[in-house]
Parts: C-alpha cells; sequence; structure tokens
C-alpha cells in the first residue's frame, strides 16, 4: 500500500490514470488514519512531501522501520538532505534511514559529487541509485509501474528498483 501524504497528491493521480492497474493500493493521508487500512497491509510506503518537519517527521521516525529519503544529486537537494538527517538524528527513534540518490543522469557526475559530500557527512546512503529515464515520465503518464512499459529503457529503470528492494531486505 502507498499513502499518498504529499499535498501535491501525485501518487493518488497515478492510481486515477491507471484505474486500479498499479497492482497496489493507493490511498490519501486521511483514508489511512480515519479508516485505519494500513493495519490491513504487511508493507506501507508513504509518500511525503519534500523534507517534512516537526510533527510529521517525528511520527515517521517513530512508526516506521525504514526511512529512505530521496533526493536528486543537485546541490541544493543535497544541502536540504544534510539538513533532514540532521533533523532525523535529533529525533533519535527505532527507524533506520537511507539517502536514495534519484533522477541521476548518466552524462555528468553530479551523483558521484553528492555521494563523497553526502559519505564525508556520514549520512548513510544506498549503494544502488535511480537513473533518470524516459519510461519514469511514460508509467506515470500512463498509470502504470515501470516493469509495465515496454523497452529497455523501462526494463532498466526497474532493474534499478530491484537493486534498492534488495538492500532494503537484505
Amino acid at each position: 500500500m502507498v499513502v499518498d501524504a504529499d499535498p501535491n497528491g501525485s501518487a493518488l493521480g497515478w492510481a486515477r490514470r491507471g484505474r486500479g492497474k498499479l497492482g497496489f493500493s493507493v490511498v490519501s493521508s486521511w483514508e489511512a488514519q480515519e479508516r485505519g487500512v494500513v493495519r490491513e497491509f504487511a508493507n506501507v510506503v508513504v509518500d511525503t512531501q519534500g523534507r517534512p518537519r516537526g510533527e510529521g517527521l517525528r511520527r515517521l521516525v517513530a512508526q516506521c522501520d525504514m526511512l529512505v529519503v530521496p533526493t536528486t544529486p543537485e546541490a541544493g537537494s543535497t544541502e536540504t538532505i544534510m539538513l533532514m538527517a540532521r533533523d532525523i538524528e535529533e529525533l533519535g527513534g527505532p527507524a533506520e534511514y537511507r539517502v536514495l540518490l534519484t533522477m541521476v543522469k548518466w552524462y555528468n557526475r553530479r551523483a558521484a559529487q553528492a555521494r563523497r559530500s553526502l559519505e564525508k557527512r556520514g549520512v548513510p546512503l544506498f549503494r544502488s541509485e535511480i537513473r533518470d529515464r524516459a519510461a519514469f515520465a511514460t508509467a506515470e503518464l500512463r498509470g502504470l509501474p515501470v516493469y509495465e512499459i515496454k523497452g529497455k529503457g523501462a526494463r532498466d529503470s526497474w532493474a534499478d528498483y530491484e537493486a534498492v528492494g534488495r538492500e532494503v531486505t537484505g
């Protein structure tokens, strides 16, 4: 299940466009709280706004097993992630967290630079990265998971997420 707690509602929009073809449930944060549907699922992903703070971040850290913090490799994004890492560590909670570099472009070195900068500051990172591919935009437009899109780019996109999944469960 995915709980769309982002005010933009992008996960709900993706699910709506796919008309139930995503292969998993997507609910609003209101529905998750009011109806208690989260208890029905073994695995729950909460899609939040960028850099949750205060009570929202405290609840996430207290209630989850693994906090995946996605970021692009641009300097402004990695600086924000360093602030969020500090916030998470100050809260202390039981959640393990790791940063996931996303939208990594094959033709530049920003991801390697971002990785070195974050590692130097002690921020835990996934070894895997999510490369920037057109297949993701196609999947979102069609309301499908990327593994349902045809072509090598889509297969490689899904392979990136499978690698992250192995790190989470391994």
